[in-house]
């Protein structure tokens, strides 16, 4: 799977490939541990019309982060801004088909404002989409960079209606950049008891029982000193008058630690999850970048059944009809569960 993107072609490219459950192939014992996948289908989606160019006349591109699923429709983020373009854009996906239109984008200004999305989720009623940044910098003593610390939230059929979720306003940004110090401190670690300066959120799912599941790849001093990590941080949420609101119980909810597996062979951190509610588990999106080759780019896909994230059991990788880790080439950034024993996943390469 991954070909290329159509450079020339298209201005943007996202990776797309849809997983099934399928028996082990004739001659192999079934994996104990985990699911059994194939997948059945890969392509590309066109993001914008071919040529378009950012505000320096470079080619724009498309770098999808994130995607969740809602009705017959996939809500994909980019975690790079795509003026004139809103970052967030929708295209139909219904029975295993995507529509030939351009995407509609979601040109709402608390969606504009806000710089690199790293996760999107559907509640699991499907009322409501929450989106997040990646949280991963800001600015001491400015709110220069608060727009990249911003969740939103709306209602499904009604994105108008978007709102910042525990807003907070400082020299005329509006973000959530209050909500680092929650964060910050149920990521502490033996360097940082009070709490870690750094850390990058990457993926997002809400869960029955109103809890917020936040997937964190990177915790450190800075951008520059830093662990990839695959954690889980909760917190719960209600809808009052059609405002999303997070309580007060900010936790580390689970640590995993994926060199335990040698099989894979590379240093695979947290990229996202996603709820399936017909397996009543997280699945775990995992990925790598090559230290000494850059290039080297690929992924893996883990199940969580809700019953081991709360009893802080080991998650179960995917395995491919071998017997053997099923590895995603390129570099895998969303999924959403589509039903059925299906995930959608993307990449950004």
């Amino acid at each position: 799977m991954g070909a290329s993107p159509r450079v020339g072609c298209l201005a943007a490219a996202v990776f797309a490939a849809v997983l099934a459950s399928a028996p082990p192939a004739r001659g192999s014992a079934p994996d104990p541990e985990g699911p059994v996948a194939r997948i059945v289908h890969t392509g590309h989606i066109d993001c914008f019309e071919e040529g378009l160019r950012d505000a320096s006349g470079g080619l724009l591109y498309c770098e999808t982060s994130a995607v969740t699923r809602s009705g017959d429709t996939l809500v994909l983020a980019n975690d790079k801004r795509l003026n004139p373009h809103s970052a967030i854009f929708a295209v139909r996906y219904s029975e295993g088909e995507f529509s030939h239109s351009l995407p509609w984008y979601l040109h709402l200004p608390p969606i504009m404002r806000a710089v690199k999305y790293e996760a999107l989720t559907t509640t699991p009623d499907g009322a409501y989409i929450i989106a997040s940044t990646g949280f991963d910098r800001v600015r001491d003593g400015s709110s220069e960079w608060d727009e990249y610390n911003t969740i939103l939230a709306w209602p499904a059929q009604n994105p108008a209606a978007v709102r910042v979720v525990s807003p907070s306003t400082a020299a005329g940004v509006t973000s959530s950049v209050g909500l680092r110090a929650s964060f910050s401190r149920v990521l502490a670690t033996s360097r940082f008891p009070e709490g870690v300066p750094y850390f990058k959120i990457e993926g997002l799912s809400a869960i029955p029982g109103g809890q917020l599941l936040f997937g964190i790849r990177e915790k450190g001093a800075d951008y520059e000193s830093f662990d990839y990590v695959f954690e889980i941080v909760s917190v719960s949420y209600r809808i009052e008058d059609g405002v999303l609101k997070l309580g007060d119980d900010f936790a580390l909810a689970y640590e995993y630690d994926p060199s335990e597996r040698p099989e894979l062979r590379h240093p695979a951190a947290l990229s996202d999850l996603a709820y399936d509610p017909d397996e009543a588990a997280l699945f775990v999106l995992t990925s790598f970048e090559g230290v000494h080759a850059p290039d080297e780019l690929g992924g893996f896909l883990w199940e969580l059944p809700l019953s081991a994230l709360f009893a802080g059991l080991p998650p179960r990788l995917v395995r491919d009809g071998r017997g053997e880790p099923l590895a995603l080439s390129g570099k895998p950034e969303g999924v959403t569960s589509l039903g059925g024993k299906r995930l959608f996943v993307v990449f950004d390469d």
